[in-house]
């Protein structure tokens, strides 16, 4: 009895030293560090799936046992007030008629209150060559 008591208690250590040893890594939809350090960023007492989501939308947590553990807290990105804007090509701008500011390299800045973007459908037209054939297109055609 006396054995059983002592197995008992060695788990209870071992269980308890292993959370001093975890590492906490929190990524975010992509999967950027948001979190690492030895404490747990959630309540661990609750459910993870209930806990992460609140504190991290869209992220996910892991956790082990590794001796080097840096801290990373990443600051939150506020949200931008009326949407983002949209770097396009400046035919994509014109094509939209939408006012654009005109940058380097042919690019165009669309502020987001004029960029209302709609579901649509892209077609991408079949290609012919052996770039085709290296993109995975098919057969070439026969000639």
């Amino acid at each position: 009895m006396k054995h059983l008591t002592l197995v008992l208690f060695g788990s209870l250590l071992s269980a308890a030293s292993l959370q001093a040893l975890a590492c906490y890594t929190v990524y975010d939809r992509s999967n950027r560090v948001m979190y690492q350090g030895e404490q747990p960023p959630v309540d661990m007492s609750l459910p993870i799936h209930e806990t992460v989501p609140t504190r991290f939308p869209g992220g996910h947590m892991v956790f082990d046992s590794t001796i080097l553990c840096q801290d990373v807290v990443a600051a939150r990105q506020a949200p931008v007030p009326g949407g983002t804007p949209l770097l396009t090509d400046r035919q994509t701008a014109q094509s939209m008629h939408v006012p654009y500011v005109t940058m380097a390299g042919g690019l165009a800045l669309v502020q987001p209150r004029e960029a209302a973007m709609r579901p649509g459908v892209t077609v991408v037209p079949a290609w012919e060559g052996d770039s085709a054939r290296m993109m995975g297109a098919g057969p070439a055609p026969r000639r």
